[in-house]
């Protein structure tokens, strides 16, 4: 019997004990967040899936994992036998809640932690009828507790905590305010931590009424010298202990509460029902100010991003000649990044995947799973930086280092396809009032052509310094854009044991007019000149290209000091005719 199985096997015998039919697992933590400390990782515990995404249902005959199309290829590759992958964006797969309700008996139970599932997951199975329990059988296997770590103040924030609660009041009027989201705590009270891996937050709560301000971090021994280190004084923010949030937030609020509900767990939701107050479950307008960045911090960001592309030159320039294998690449970039001063940490793991290895959109190496890189093969590399200064970067570059002669038409032309997605989403110029979901469709397009598509978003939200996926935006979304906000542009194609191709830029959202935006990269690193099939590309792509790469030759290449690396810069930026 695998650890997976012996697993599973002492799960159900709880499950009978407790007189719980099925059980309900997912990736979260209390703040329904999609990066997670590690004593929150009971699904890896569970059955060995390590995607950021995932909900698992244990009945006393099946285990089920239900993942999206990023992950389907992964899953495949780590779930034990006795688990059934549910591929969530398949149309006949049911949804998690519509598999509960149809296979349920009226005496049965669905049981799940109260304390890390999202509200909306307990809504959905309330409508249905479905009987439900507050249980936690994974805790008790792991043990131990969540410890927190360091919390310091972000001083690249062109507002005060003091004016960031005015903003929040004047909006919010008689409302009060729950926070739950962690990016949302950590932005208004100008703080940052070291809780959750690459991502740089502390496990945090908050509330804000028209009287008080609230910050429930940390742990009682560190309250006090929080309370004087960051900038909360002057605005006369109480600092109370994380742990104790859930036994004091209610006396802090007023009759009406505006709230999350995709980061607002079951248990906090309830004792927000439980109490008769008139709820308001989305705090819309305070992520809109979260992502925006302001002209201060714009600067700051475009002045780092062009230190993390500089970096990425000198990579992608000698990584042929310093690495054999997938893991030797990663390490070698973080060698090369350490090297400036303004670095911090990745901000994701580094996905570095040679050949067939990219068709698994995050493909991870580890020790056991390190391909030797096939430089006569395609390389994906998809990277990120945090710079505390305020800035986060996510990068990705597909390149080929063998000869143009031996690059199949196939692939060229798929790189090509993909390049003309991403730059056509680029140039668009878009009246404000088209919303981002409306503007996706022109990064897929030039794909559809060649009867591709890809199972990921076209680009998320990046914050400042922090989540490397914010929301808003996102180009899933029926909402429009606002002047400074981040995002990626990242389409790809990928072909299950063949190849994987993604290009990636993060680009700002900047006005062209008073009716109008468009977006400005802030990525300024080549793209593969061995693999575009120039035939394809429209006057217009060209001249795009051409522009970009003298943007490159402005402001990137004059800091490079490797002659390698500008050698490699200047031929991946020759004028396209």
């Amino acid at each position: 019997m695998s650890e997976y199985q012996a697993r599973l096997s002492k799960l159900r015998e709880e499950m009978r004990r407790s007189d719980v039919s099925f059980y309900v697992l997912r990736i979260s933590d209390p703040h329904c967040s999609e990066y997670i400390n590690s004593h929150f990782k009971q699904v890896e515990f569970l059955c060995g899936f390590t995607g950021s995404a995932a909900v698992v249902v244990i009945t006393q005959q099946e285990a089920l994992l239900w993942t999206d199309g990023r992950y389907y290829i992964q899953a495949t590759a780590q779930l034990p036998s006795c688990y059934t992958l549910m591929k969530a964006t398949e149309k006949t797969t049911p949804k998690v809640f519509e598999y509960l309700a149809d296979n349920i008996s009226p005496s049965q139970y669905v049981g799940f932690d109260y304390r890390t599932t999202p509200s909306e997951f307990y809504t959905s199975l309330k409508e249905k009828g479905v009987p439900m329990k507050d249980v936690d059988f994974i805790e008790q296997m792991i043990g131990g507790k969540l410890i927190h770590l360091d919390v310091y103040p972000f001083l690249g924030a062109q507002l005060s905590v003091a004016k960031k609660l005015e903003q929040v009041r004047e909006v919010y009027k008689n409302r009060s305010v729950v926070l739950t989201a962690l990016d949302d705590v950590c932005w208004l009270f100008n703080v940052r931590g070291s809780d959750v891996p690459y991502i740089p937050v502390a496990y945090c709560f908050a509330i804000v009424t028209q009287e008080r301000a609230v910050l429930f971090i940390s742990d009682e021994k560190k309250v006090q010298t929080l309370q004087h280190i960051l900038q909360i004084k002057e605005a006369n923010v109480d600092v109370l202990p994380y742990d104790s949030f859930y036994e004091k937030f209610l006396e802090l609020v007023g009759d009406e509460v505006a709230y999350d509900a995709k980061s607002t767990n079951v248990r906090v939701e309830q004792i927000l029902v439980g109490s008769g107050k008139h709820l308001f479950d989305t705090i819309e307008d305070l992520k809109i100010m979260k992502s925006v960045k302001l002209e201060k911090e714009v600067t700051t960001t475009q002045r780092l991003h062009d230190i993390d592309s500089k970096t990425l030159c000198d990579f992608f320039a000698s990584v042929n000649e310093n690495c054999v294998s997938e893991l030797d690449a990663s390490k070698y970039l973080e060698s090369l990044r350490v090297q400036n001063k303004e670095y911090n940490g990745p901000s994701f793991e580094s996905i570095i995947a040679t050949g067939k290895n990219g068709a698994i959109v995050h493909y991870r190496a580890t020790e056991k799973q390190n391909s030797v890189i096939d430089w006569n093969s395609l390389l994906l590399c998809d990277v990120g930086g945090q710079y505390p200064d305020g800035a986060t970067t996510d990068v990705t570059r597909t390149n080929y280092y063998g000869s143009v002669l031996n690059v199949e038409e196939k692939v060229r032309r798929a790189y090509t396809r993909v390049l003309q997605g991403h730059i056509d989403l680029l140039m668009e110029v878009f009246e404000k009032t088209k919303t981002a979901k409306e503007l996706d469709v022109v990064a897929r397009e030039p794909l559809l052509k060649e009867n591709w598509e890809y199972k990921h978003g076209t680009g998320h939200g990046v914050g400042l310094y922090m989540m490397v996926h914010e929301s808003p935006p996102s180009f899933r979304d029926d909402k429009v854009f606002h002047e400074g906000m981040c995002i990626t542009i990242e389409p790809g194609v990928y072909l299950e044991n063949e190849f994987g191709i993604r290009i990636e830029n993060q680009v700002i959202v900047v006005e062209r007019d008073e009716t109008h935006f468009g977006f400005e990269s802030l990525t300024k690193v080549p793209y593969c000149m061995k693999l575009i099939m120039t035939e394809l590309l429209s006057t217009e792509e060209k001249k795009w290209i051409n522009t970009y790469n003298k943007l490159i030759l402005r402001d990137i290449l004059p800091h490079v000091e490797s002659a390698k690396t500008k050698t490699w810069i200047l031929e991946n930026t020759v004028e396209l005719i």
